[in-house]
Formats: C-alpha cells, structure tokens, sequence
C-alpha cells in the first residue's frame, strides 16, 4: 500500500511539471516565484467572459519575474496551477497582489473545472468589501492535502498594469510585512518629522524658503502613500475615487510646490532668467495636473502627470545648473538633491512603461531618491545660513571680549576707587579739624564748576549756530549743484537725440558725482552725421564747468561754422579752449581727451580723430582699435596737431567710443583697476550680439567688479561714459 501512495506521488509530481503548476508541501509557507508559475492572456477587447476563457488554449507562459504589461488598456487575465502535494495536511494560503493601484481585480478559484469561489478586489471596490482589509488586494484560500486548483484572475487598470505575485501561510504573511510596514512607518515618520521641523525653523527665522520646502515634502509623502495603497487603507476607505484623484493630484502638486520652492531658494529670477521662465512654466503645468482629474478621464489624468514628473524633474536639474553656474554656489546642494531623485524618477518611469523590470528597488526608488533629496535641500538650506550663523557668533565673541574687557577695567577702577575712599577715610579720621577748611573749598569748587558749566553751555549754545549755519550752507551747496545739473542735461543732448542720430545705438553714461565732467556731443551738418565723446579734467563740479564750454566750443565750430573734418575740429577746440581758458599765460592744465568720428551718409565712409581717446571698431569678423593722438585738447603746447583716419562702412560696422572711467573703475577680489585689455576683450567677445544685449553685460561687469558683497560697493571712481553705434552699408 506505502509503495502504491509513493508511486501515486511520483506520478502526481511528474505530471505537475510537466504542466507548471506550483507545488505546495509541508515546508511551503512563503512563495515568491509565483510568476513563473503563471500563464496570462490579454483580452484587448474586455468583453470575453469567464466561461469562454475556461474553454480558450490562448494562455502563455509568463516569462517575467514580476508581470509587468506598462499602461495598458486591456484586461490581463492570469491563470495558476497549484498542487498540494502533502499526503495528510491541508494548507491554508493568501494569495498577495502587491500592486495597490490596480482598479479592479476578479479572482475566479477553480477544481475539477467547478467555481468554488469568486472575489472582486481592487482600488475602484469600497475598502471595507475586502475579505482582509489590507493595503494590498489579498484573496484567502485553502487547498485540500493531495489536490489541485486552478486561480484565474483577470485584471484591469487606468495605471501602469504591474501585477508582483505571492503565496505565504496568514502567519507568514503577517511576520514578512511586520518587517515591510515598520520600513515603511520610519519613511513616512521621517518626511513628516521634516515637514514639522521645516515649519518649525520658518516660525522661528521667518524664512518663507523653509515653509516652500515643507509643501513638496508633504506632496511627496502623499504620492508614496498612494502608491503603498495607505492613503486607501487609512484615510479614504470609503472613497475609491477620491483614493484615486489623490495619487494624480500629489503628483502634480508635488511639481506645482517643488517649482515653487526652487524658484524662491534659487533666486532664479536674479541669477537666470532661462531658468527662471522654465520654473514657472513647470509651475503652471503642475496646477494644470492638478485640475485634470476634475475635468478628464483618470486614465489620461494619470499618464499626463506621470510625464510631467519625467519633465519637472529634468527642468529642476538644469536649471539648478544654470544657477549654480551664474554664482549661486548654495545651488550645489540642490543639484546632488535633484540629480538623486532624478535617477529614481527616471528608473520608477522605465519601470512603469515596462522597459524594466519591477523588483524591490524599483518599486521602492522614489522612496530612496525622496530621502535623498530632503537631505541634500536640507543641506542647501542650512547652508545659507551658514554665513549668517558665523558672523553672529563672531559678533557675539567679540562683544564678549568687550565685555570682559570692561569688567576688568570697572574691577581696576573699583580697587582704585577703593583705595581712594580708605585713604581718604584716614585723612579724615587724622585731619578732623580741617573739615570745615574741606567744606569750604569743596563749596568754592562748586562756584567754579557752575561758572565753568554756563561758559560750557554758552560755548555749545555757539557750536550749535555754527552747526545749523553748516547745515544751511550744505543744503544750499546740494541745491545749487543740483541745479546746475538740471542745467548740465539741459544744455547737453539727450539720449533720444542721439538715437534719431543713431538709431541703433547704446549709452552708458554714469557721472561719479551729481554732475559730470564727461560727455558726449552728436549733430548732423548736411548729409554728416557727427559724434563725439568728452572726458574733461577733473570730475565733479569742476570738469561739470569744462563739459559746457567743450559743449558751447563744438557748437560754435561745427554746427555754426560747418566744419566737419574731424582733424580740423579737434585743432579748432584746442586753440579755442586755450583762448577761453587763457591757458597760454598761467600754464593751467585743464583739458579733454576725446574721440569724434564724421559718418558721411553718402559716400558710406567714417573719418575718426582722437586726442589720447581710441575708436574701436569691429567689421567683417575682424575687432580693431585706431589709437588717438597723444596730444590733450587745452595743452599748454598750442601748436599741436590731430591725425585723420578713414574707415570704409561697406558692410555692417560696429563703433565703441569710451572716457576712462570704466577701466580705471577700481573693484573685483583685488581691488584693482579694471584695466583697458580686460574692457576690450569684453568688447570683442560680444561685438556680435545686439547693442541692448552688450549693455546689459557691460552693466554686469561693471556692476559685479564694484560688488564687495550685498550691501557694500566700491566707490565709483571717476566718470564712466561708453557709447556703442552700429552703422549698416545700405
């Protein structure tokens, strides 16, 4: 008979493999190959019944080590073989879908081609109709010592159609996910606890980035709690749909508050203004997918925002780039943060669409790349505040240095002070008859420290006065310097003057003080059009007087007497300026360095003479500078004399004429002139792009080579006046 039941088992055995069944015996109690066990069909029209499919040979062997299908729309129908190959036990099981998201799952339990059971599961099913009311879809079952069954489930789904297989006795299944939801306990404790602590720090240091931060964290949280099948269990059991919209909507909340948060702590608006647009743009992407599910299918809800984080995460990693490269060292923490939970979003989406497969670390990367991430923005915001923390425990040092310093000096003072009054003590314990002398002196004194007070009141009365009188005398000053450059932008032309001169033109002009010893000069004599700019000596007030009458001077010689060969102008000025000036005799030496160029509209051609000023000019690919007589206009010398160039505009030509103020301009981490080859070199790396564009550079480089640091600049030097003209052949 024993040698029958073994012969019986062997067969029995034999014959399970042959048709790849799952074999169960006394030692089963946790088995996680199920999927190779499985053979699954795609119903693409989700309209076969169950009776047919029982009939139907189209199942195949299921090749992957979690079934996995990407988005799709048909139903999946999967069919498990299981043995129990034990002679005398009958085991119970549950049988664990571990994809909390699939919407609804029909489990059909077969023997001897009989229904024995039927179970509706799934996320799109109230909670509380599950035969056990966990996060995951569990199907109870037993199966008899010595016997088969046969498990169809069919399975359909708006997501990504992922369907991770297991068996294991209740006990089991209950010990391996102790394990599984204490994981998941510190996860969720741990966002949570940077949820709180961010609030925490934003309540204490009033900085909005901490509360920024604390909203995608929590959107984060969400989203991981919807995929766990949680925020199902816990919060939503009665709402499958709401359940759903969830898991889309903190998706693209996630990405409407990490945009948000980004924005804000980059600065992107002052360091990149690309960078900057891209931000916003994911912003209003993420408040788009938020209102998809109320206004389209979930289905189209959840691959639309699932792209999106693909999007958003790719935008957040270039544009912290950007920033970083612009300056903002902080960014880098900020890049480590995004290039983690890049790579888990990336690796979670190829999961997802099925070009990989889904296995621990897939399932749980977001989870990882999400730890990753909050620690590496926590880094970058304690970091900026890492200067701010230093400097006030500097100060604190310091002002505890003082501190002691002064209580040593007071202990000093107080022995002193001390030893006086004991001294004192003895004299009037030795001299007690002398302390109506001592009274009668300390009362002179008192006459002579009140004679002493009203002369010091009278004396303060007078420095007073003085002071009002010193007030009204620099008000009056201010006033009057302030008018004369009211005057001084009368007189001289106007920016739009020189632009319907030179339409396509740009000027920087910053006088050191209220008004300037710079300037520049423009008129058209005929078909000429003419250009000049000015640096007189001295700045201020002083070199404010020369502009006007180097102003007055060109007037009178090339508008009025119509000269406009640039040599001969230049020659014209300087007698004119030693007459004025009556420099011939008392030797002053005021002047102007200048350069002045004469566009003939006809002949297409430029004539350029300078007085220690260059021309720079950039044609045909090629940057030149044209160097201007040593000679100054005004110089004691009267006979000096001015060299006339001529430039040919026969395609388009860019002119850059300059005072010396921008490369004398002190600043960067040396405090060193900017220097005439470094301002050239700016020139002729970015003569080719629009004349708005190189101002805006060149006031960047001006304005960072003042900068100390946010609230300290070097103080500007002398005048600074750069003009740029383009001139085109036709």
């Amino acid at each position: 008979m024993r040698l029958l039941t073994t012969l019986l088992l062997l067969f029995n055995i034999s014959l399970a493999f042959s048709n790849d069944k799952l074999l169960i015996d006394e030692s089963s109690i946790h088995l996680e190959n199920v999927s190779e066990h499985v053979e699954i069909f795609l119903d693409s029209s989700n309209a076969i019944p169950f009776e047919k499919i029982l009939t139907m040979d189209a199942f195949t062997p299921n090749s992957q080590e979690i079934i996995n299908v990407g988005f799709n729309e048909a139903s999946l129908w999967l069919k498990l073989r299981l043995v129990n190959i034990s002679l005398e036990e009958n085991k119970d099981f549950i049988l664990e879908i571990g994809n909390s998201n699939l919407d609804v799952i029909e489990v059909y339990e077969i023997k001897d081609g009989q229904l024995l059971n039927f179970q509706l599961m799934g996320d799109q099913i109230p909670f509380f109709e599950r035969a056990i009311q966990f996060r995951n879809n569990l199907y109870p079952f037993e199966i008899e010592a010595n016997t088969e069954k046969e498990l169809y489930l069919k399975i359909q789904t708006n997501g990504a159609l992922q369907v991770p297989l297991t068996i294991a006795t209740p006990t089991q299944f209950f010990i391996n996910h102790l394990k599984t939801e204490t994981a998941y306990g510190i996860y969720i404790g741990i966002m949570l606890v940077m949820v709180l602590y961010n609030i925490l720090i934003f309540l204490s240091l009033r900085d909005l980035n901490y509360l920024y931060y604390a909203f995608p964290i929590l959107a984060n949280t969400t989203f991981f709690l919807s995929l766990s099948g949680h925020h199902f269990q816990y919060l939503f059991p009665n709402s499958p749909n709401v359940a759903n919209n969830v898991t889309v909507i903190s998706i693209a909340a996630w990405i409407l508050t990490s945009s948000f948060y980004a924005k804000s702590s980059l600065q992107s608006k002052q360091y990149s203004k690309f960078a900057d647009i891209a931000l916003i743009v994911t912003m209003i992407l993420g408040a788009v997918g938020i209102l998809l599910p109320f206004i389209s299918s979930y289905a189209f809800a959840v691959r639309v925002n699932s792209k999106l984080t693909l999007v958003n995460s790719l935008v957040m990693f270039v544009a912290g780039l950007m920033i970083w490269y612009k300056g903002n060292k902080s960014a880098r923490f900020f890049i480590l943060a995004w290039t983690a939970y890049l790579a888990g979003t990336f690796i979670f989406a190829l999961m997802k669409y099925n070009f990989i497969e889904q296995n621990e670390f897939t399932k749980n990367v977001l989870a990882y790349g999400g730890i990753i991430e909050v620690l590496f923005l926590s880094l970058a915001l304690s970091d900026k505040y890492k200067l701010y923390k230093r400097e006030k425990e500097n100060a604190q040092k310091e002002l505890l240095e003082q501190q002691l310093q002064t209580n040593a000096t007071l202990e000093v003072k107080v022995n002193e002070r001390t030893a006086e009054l004991q001294e004192k003590q003895i004299e009037l314990e030795n001299n007690a008859q002398s302390l109506k002398e001592a009274f009668e002196e300390i009362n002179a004194k008192n006459v002579e420290l009140e004679q002493q007070n009203e002369e010091i009141a009278t004396q303060r009365d007078m420095v007073e006065k003085q002071k009002v009188h010193l007030i009204e005398s620099k008000d009056k000053i201010q006033a009057s310097i302030n008018y004369a450059k009211r005057i001084q932008a009368t007189m001289l032309p106007s920016q739009s003057h020189l632009k319907s001169l030179f339409p396509d033109s740009f000027l920087i002009f910053q006088p050191r003080d209220i008004v300037s010893g710079d300037f520049y000069w423009c008129a058209k004599v005929g078909d000429k059009r003419i250009l000049a700019t000015v640096d007189c000596t001295g700045h201020g007030v002083p070199g404010a007087f020369m502009s006007l009458v180097g102003y007055h001077l060109l007037q009178d010689i090339v508008v009025k007497t119509k000269i406009t060969s640039p040599e001969i102008i230049l020659q014209a000025l300087h007698l004119q300026i030693l007459k004025s000036l009556h420099q011939e005799n008392y030797q002053l030496k005021d002047g102007m360095d200048m350069s002045l160029i004469v566009f003939d509209e006809t002949t297409k051609e430029l004539e350029y003479s300078g007085a220690r000023n260059p021309l720079v000019y950039s044609q045909n690919g090629k940057f030149e500078m044209i160097k201007g007589d040593r000679n100054s206009i005004g110089s004691t010398n009267p006979k000096v004399s001015f060299t006339k160039h001529r430039l040919k505009i026969d395609s388009s030509t860019t002119l850059f004429m300059y005072s010396d103020g921008f490369q004398d301009q002190f600043g960067g981490p040396n405090d060193r002139k900017f220097g005439s080859k470094r301002f050239r070199k700016i020139l002729e790396e970015n003569c080719d792009f629009e004349l708005t564009l190189q101002k805006e550079i060149l006031d960047k480089y001006l304005n960072d080579w003042v900068s100390i640091d946010e609230e300290n600049h070097h103080r500007q030097t002398d005048d600074i006046l750069v003009i740029g003209v383009k001139l085109e052949h036709e």
